[in-house]
């Protein structure tokens, strides 16, 4: 995977953590931290 691939995965997957907060209580929360620079 190249960064740009990288970049556009991690931005899709926020948007799709916050699209599915409702389905998926908890996921969202998780996953954000994993992904977030610096915040882990």
């Amino acid at each position: 995977m190249s960064v740009k691939e990288i970049g556009a995965a991690a931005g899709y997957g926020l948007t799709f953590a916050r699209e599915s907060k409702k389905q998926y209580g908890l996921l969202p929360l998780h996953f954000r931290r994993e992904m977030s620079p610096g915040k882990g």
